[in-house]
């Protein structure tokens, strides 16, 4: 007797999650309808349908990639973020839900602001999603993306190319600003850069610490927020003089960032929470 659609899924299900995985019936689900040609929704209305052994042969290599960590993200070669489909592979970080916070609330400055162009510098762009999304959503916005990673890059460039062929979006290899001297100053200052701290790089997941990019996780110290002050440090000299940065958080970010940003009388600070109440995004306003 053959298996049906909802029986393999019941099965991939069962075994990921013998091993662990944090949400194994999603995982059985992405990986079920990528193999079938069809979406989550599709597994469902096909639930009592027979499987032939091509689909099962195939289910079975990806089940085993997941089973060793792999990120279901690579696995599939793509991420949804902020509404688009964005390639991924292993020269980028998976993109976070949470850093769609940092996007909306990137939105949500422009609006509040009379900018007719505005000017972005993106810091650590990694697959170049941020910069993609404020490209799709902004229209007339120029943006300077950068990466220590070449690799990376060439990940976001393709889904610039793909995504938002007609933006005005220059990807430059580089350590943070490096690449964008001569460009600035700029309306808004983004990144969501590396915030792991060296000691806790260990304790990551194996589907994070094994696969994803290192440099694009440690904060190179023990201080998750070196990079954060790093770059808040330059951004006398990067933001116009209306000009806002943002950043994600890791989640004991702000309350680090706290005594230190308190002495920064050339700019005014605040916070925005997640879903979750944690501070995620620290907002930073240039006073004039």
């Amino acid at each position: 007797m053959g298996w049906t659609v909802l029986e393999l899924l019941r099965a991939a299900t069962e075994h990921l999650a013998a091993r662990g995985g944090d949400d194994p019936r999603l995982d059985a689900e992405l990986l079920l309808a990528q193999v079938m040609g069809t979406d989550r929704l599709g597994l469902y209305v096909e639930h009592d349908q027979p499987v032939d052994d091509a689909v099962r042969t195939g289910l079975r290599a990806l089940v085993k990639r997941r089973a060793a960590g792999e990120p279901v993200a690579y696995i599939l070669g793509r991420r949804e973020f902020h509404g688009l489909d964005f390639e991924v592979d292993g020269r980028c970080l998976v993109p976070r839900p949470e850093t769609e916070h940092l996007v909306d609330e990137v939105l949500a400055v422009v609006a509040s602001r009379r900018w007719p162009s505005p000017r972005v510098l993106e810091l650590g762009t990694g697959s170049g999603c941020i910069a993609v999304s404020l490209a799709h959503e902004l229209g007339k916005v120029r943006v300077v993306a950068t990466d220590v990673s070449e690799d990376a890059l060439a990940v976001a460039r393709a889904n610039a190319a793909r995504l938002v062929a007609d933006a005005d979006i220059s990807f430059r290899v580089g350590d943070l600003w490096e690449p964008a001297a001569g460009d600035g100053p700029f309306e808004l200052v983004v990144s969501n850069p590396p915030y792991i701290s060296t000691a806790e790089m260990e304790r990551l997941p194996v589907d994070v610490r094994e696969y994803e990019p290192g440099p694009a996780l440690d904060s190179g110290s023990e201080d998750p927020v070196a990079f954060h002050r790093r770059i808040i440090a330059a951004c006398g000299d990067l933001l116009a003089p209306d000009g806002v940065a943002l950043f994600e958080l890791p989640d004991e970010g702000a309350a680090i960032l706290a005594p230190w940003l308190a002495e920064l009388s050339e700019f005014r600070c605040r916070t925005v929470s997640d879903l979750a109440g944690i501070p995620r995004v620290l907002v930073i306003e240039r006073v004039s």
